[in-house]
């Protein structure tokens, strides 16, 4: 039997044990980091300060939100729209579908950030889009703390529960990893079926 290589692990409960609220803001940032890890590491040696990593946490996720946000807003809707009217419209969307659409995304968008903040990929994509629709940043950036601090606090106590074991953050990491690809799937497949619906 193949044995799974930790070192990783290793290497991250080293690395965040010394840089506790660097780590933790990283981990919020996202950006291919491994935020689940950190955050369970760190809910595991820092039983004392949960709430205030998770919203150093919070903070990261404003700043990597903010990042992908200004990439969005540089490439907004006019840009699209002229797409849309020409005649190479490989996309296939009318320019009334796309204003339907960013009319639901600008009415369900706080939600829509709110629960993205869950899902690796999934919450840089949903920083781009709503730059990109020109959402309000405010709004984006509440929605941001709020739910990055809520999915970190959540793993940091996971952590806490069940502490410092290597082999248990390896098996949580992989079942959220998991189930966030299941919820992810799940969503693609009722988009895909309204979608259908509306055509």
């Amino acid at each position: 039997m193949k044995v799974m290589d930790i070192s990783w692990l290793n290497d991250i409960i080293v690395w965040v044990g010394n840089f506790k609220y660097v780590g933790m803001f990283l981990a919020g940032v996202g950006f291919f980091m491994p935020s689940a890890a950190i955050a369970l590491v760190l809910g595991a040696i820092e039983e004392e300060s949960l709430l205030g990593l998770a919203l150093v946490g919070g903070l990261g996720g404003v700043c990597g939100a903010a990042l992908l946000y200004a990439v969005g807003y540089y490439f907004r809707n006019k840009d699209i729209l002229k797409y849309i009217d020409g005649k190479k419209n490989l996309l296939g969307v009318s320019k009334k579908s796309y204003t339907k659409a960013y009319d639901h995304v600008v009415k369900n968008g706080l939600l829509y950030v709110f629960i993205s903040r869950s899902l690796p990929f999934v919450r840089e994509a949903s920083s781009l889009i709503v730059g990109y629709l020109k959402y309000n940043v405010v709004f984006v950036f509440v929605a941001t703390f709020v739910g990055t601090v809520g999915y970190l606090y959540v793993l940091e106590y996971i952590g806490l529960k069940i502490g410092l074991n290597v082999a248990a953050i390896m098996k949580t990491t992989s079942i959220l990893n998991m189930s966030m690809l299941l919820i992810l799937g799940v969503g693609i497949l009722i988009a895909t079926h309204f979608l259908r619906k509306k055509h």
